[in-house]
């Protein structure tokens, strides 16, 4: 069986020692980078290897990028080819708590670079744990490199040209992932500017998740979708943004496993628009 959005950990388990299976643990604190890596040598999934979102799965942020913009492809590529990963490798990826941040821009990035067998584990190592599984403090040998050929498409995502061409088309909807009050512009935590592209809808991430961090059931996640009228824009393209295109990814997932259209991410998101002083900010 292959998976492409959720796995539980149950089903994790029973393919602990499933050589075809690749495990990485992508924890990560904004306000404390190296909290992740360190917490991944106190104790991680067996077998499990390491992403850093910072160093792995973005680019170093400029004056004219988000704070998360994508990974440079070809350090990227060579990543995937060390991780040993090939057409039949099951990547599993996994957070926290939740388990769908840095985890889930793992996932994002390898679907659109070709690769579908790839994973958020429902729960993240909470759940793992919660479930009566045990942890490892030992390192994983190296896979043997892979070779596979892997090309982005962009197909997956709009640039910040493309957002200002269409955050105020009918055809478009944009979501925006954030907070509430980040959203309002009452709050703003982490960017200069709070507010929101004009013309987005708010459906704060968190809302997919049940209390105890696991995403909500198909019939519940689609009905929180359809409660914001996502169905009543099934002609429209959706497109999903958050503060910096990481936590936004949770729509793109679940979208897709409870069977809407897959959305399209905006990478560059808030941290990105509000770089450029002519870009209108719209606040409530």
């Amino acid at each position: 069986m292959k998976y492409d959005t959720l796995i539980s950990a149950e089903d994790l388990a029973k393919n602990i020692n499933n050589s075809d299976f690749l495990i990485i643990d992508c924890r990560f604190e904004l306000a404390d980078p190296s909290s992740g890596y360190n917490l991944y040598r106190e104790g991680h999934i067996p077998g499990a290897y390491y992403a850093d979102l910072n160093l792995d799965l973005s680019d170093k942020p400029n004056q004219q990028t988000g704070r998360h913009p994508l990974p440079n492809e070809n350090l990227f590529i060579n990543k995937l080819h060390a991780w040993g990963i090939k057409p039949s490798t099951q990547v599993i990826a996994y957070d926290g708590e939740s388990g769908a941040m840095a985890a889930g821009r793992l996932w994002w990035l390898l679907r659109a670079y070709g690769h579908d067998n790839v994973a958020v584990l429902d729960g993240g190592i909470s759940g793992w744990i919660n479930d009566g599984y045990n942890l490892d403090i030992e390192l994983p040998p190296p896979r043997i490199p892979s070779t596979t050929q892997f090309e982005f498409n962009s197909s997956w995502m709009v640039d910040t040209k493309s957002m200002e061409e269409i955050h105020d088309h009918d055809d478009w909807m944009i979501v925006d992932a954030r907070t509430e009050t980040r959203y309002y512009g009452r709050e703003e935590i982490i960017d200069v500017s709070g507010g929101h592209i004009p013309g987005a809808i708010n459906l704060p991430y968190s809302k997919c998740y049940t209390t105890n961090g696991y995403f909500l059931n198909k019939d519940d996640l689609k009905a929180y979708y359809e409660s914001n009228e996502l169905d009543k824009h099934s002609g429209k393209k959706v497109v999903v943004y958050c503060g910096s295109g990481v936590t936004s990814v949770v729509h793109v997932l679940g979208m897709m496993y409870c069977g809407f259209e897959r959305p399209l991410l905006y990478p560059g998101s808030w941290s990105e628009w509000i770089k450029d002083q002519k870009h209108d900010i719209a606040v409530l």
